[in-house]
């Protein structure tokens, strides 16, 4: 199947035999049943990705050990794809790019045309529009509006998922029409060959430790965490005898986002996933109440809202690519 067998420093894991190895099979039939003679690589990396030119996927390595996903949880605050249902969506989304670059769709003039230039640069951030009935439903966070290689990578896992029913539940959407052209696309393939069956990089050379790793992924997702970092240490602690603080702000989120409604011009879907994340980095810092907190006698709530409108001017609650 193309496996490739990584050691990250110590850490020695493989993908045979393991529960994401299931999963692989599981999509692989499904491409197998709309006649698809395509076997992407799959071997294990830092994270999901499917390099450019390269007909593959690359898994987290963090998914081949229990106490590994337990450290993804600690230190990030989830575990991508730790679920079945989840990493199911995932690899169809990243098999979605793989077929791109096996077979060179992103050059169909067609193609273009109806989901947008590749060579448009990624953005760093985006803003979707949650309402937005041009683009299926995926994965989270609107994905498929980021960029429109990831617009068409979500709507070929729509389309292969064979539980998404896609031509009843798009029936009055635009997206419509991307799910038929992908549709027709594809059936152009069958019987063809493999036009590129480029191998991944050399991964044998990857030297960077479980340490190291961590330290840079949580830099990349942290500017939360740094930007509320002093209102937390203000009004909580990190002494773990104590209640945790994310309990709190969780069963205070109505009040919260309804302060947040009344200083913001931000739609209500965004306020609740900004204080969502807000208590996720709040979770993520370990921090504790050590004394009882009223909010409504308590400075806390006040300080938290205008720490959250410098967020918003300075465009952080944006989703991160």
């Amino acid at each position: 199947m193309g496996y490739l067998h990584y050691k990250l420093c110590d850490l020695d894991i493989r993908i045979k035999g393991s529960w994401v190895e299931e999963c692989i099979l599981i999509v692989l039939s499904e491409l197998k049943a709309k006649g698809i003679n395509f076997r992407p690589h799959f071997w294990i990396s830092d994270e999901f990705f499917s390099p450019d030119e390269v007909p593959g996927v690359a898994l987290p390595f963090y998914l081949f050990d229990p106490s590994l996903m337990e450290l993804e949880k600690e230190m990030i605050g989830e575990v991508e794809g730790g679920t079945r249902d989840w990493l199911l969506k995932i690899l169809r989304h990243e098999v979605g790019h793989a077929i791109d670059n096996a077979f060179g769709l992103r050059r169909l003039k067609k193609r273009q045309q109806i989901f947008g230039q590749s060579g448009i640069t990624y953005p760093e951030s985006y803003l979707p529009k949650i309402y937005s009935k041009s683009y299926v439903i995926n994965l989270d966070d609107h994905y498929a509006q980021a960029h429109p290689d990831e617009d068409w990578a979500e709507t070929f896992a729509v389309w292969l998922d064979p539980q998404s029913n896609w031509q009843t539940v798009y029936q009055n959407w635009p997206a419509l029409q991307k799910l038929q052209y992908l549709d027709g696309a594809l059936k152009n393939l069958k019987g063809q060959k493999v036009m590129n069956k480029k191998m991944p990089y050399a991964i044998s050379s990857y030297k960077r430790s479980v340490k190291e790793h961590y330290k840079i992924k949580i830099a990349r997702f942290s500017r939360g965490e740094n930007f509320y970092s002093s209102c937390f240490k203000k009004f909580f602690s990190q002494n773990k005898k104590f209640p945790q603080a994310a309990v709190f702000l969780k069963q205070k989120e109505p009040e919260i986002c309804r302060v947040f409604a009344t200083e913001s011009d931000l739609p209500k879907y965004r306020i609740k996933k900004l204080v969502q994340n807000i208590i996720k980095d709040c979770e993520m810092g370990s921090y504790s109440i050590e004394t009882p907190l009223d909010l409504k006698n308590s400075p806390f709530l006040k300080v938290l809202s205008r720490r959250t409108i410098k967020y918003i001017d300075q465009g952080n609650h944006r989703i991160i690519m």
